[in-house]
């Protein structure tokens, strides 16, 4: 079993201020998760500044104490760009992070939607994906240039040593496997990558490269979802 340590979204135009009762941040709350139950702890990173931080650096800083309070894995924002996660954990391990961060992936399905959230959780939107969606929504291509897009990352990624990887669902109702790009053999030889499906109103759902693919998450009255955003 497995929880998420997340301090959560403060209200807009809001400094974040802790209830009188309550957790000062997301650190004492891992710790106190840390010390009540034997489960896996995970909690949010950043692979790019997060918009309270000061600088890169202090991202990374952060998450070393998440760790260090008791967490046990990471999970990040989402990003376009391999490259964005690889730095990242670059400067983990410059900073003797060695404990498991998860790539977040948002697989697109529908690029406006998509481009006003990353727009609001600061992840940078390369020039050459905002061109190919322009292009592929003139040619009604959206749906395969998505499939592509989503499939080159995570190869470059699993290519990279990437063990896991976290997939963000943005309907419950469409959040199975059939609408991912499905994980192949580790460039090593070993098995395909454990992929992880998480969407509103519902338990994170593992997935493995082979064997049957699982059953579609249940409609919900509530079917709009957003990743977690920012993580804190």
């Amino acid at each position: 079993m497995a929880r998420c340590g997340l301090r959560g979204t403060r209200p807009r135009c809001r400094q974040f201020r802790p209830h009188p009762e309550g957790f000062a941040d997301s650190c004492a709350l891992i710790e106190a998760l840390a010390n009540r139950g034997d489960f896996k702890i995970r909690v949010g990173a950043y692979p790019e500044p997060h918009p309270e931080a000061t600088s890169d650096q202090a991202d990374v800083d952060w998450l070393k104490r998440k760790f260090d309070a008791g967490a046990d894995e990471a999970i990040t924002q989402f990003f376009f760009e391999a490259d964005t996660f690889l730095r990242f954990r670059d400067r983990c391990a410059k900073a003797g992070i060695t404990k498991p961060i998860l790539p977040g992936i948002l697989p697109i399905e529908n690029w406006q939607s998509t481009r006003r959230f990353a727009t609001a959780c600061g992840a940078s939107i390369p020039g050459w994906l905002d061109s190919a969606f322009s292009t592929a929504e003139r040619d009604d291509r959206c749906e395969l240039l998505a499939t592509a897009v989503a499939t080159e990352l995570c190869s470059k990624l699993i290519d990279e040593g990437v063990e896991h990887l976290h997939f963000y669902t943005a309907q419950p109702s469409r959040a199975d496997a059939r609408h991912l790009p499905r994980p192949r053999r580790h460039p090593t030889g070993g098995p395909a990558p454990r992929c992880m499906i998480s969407a509103r109103n519902s338990a994170t759902r593992e997935l493995s490269g082979a064997g049957p693919r699982p059953a579609p998450v249940p409609k919900t009255p509530d079917d709009q979802y957003a990743p977690y955003c920012p993580f804190a």
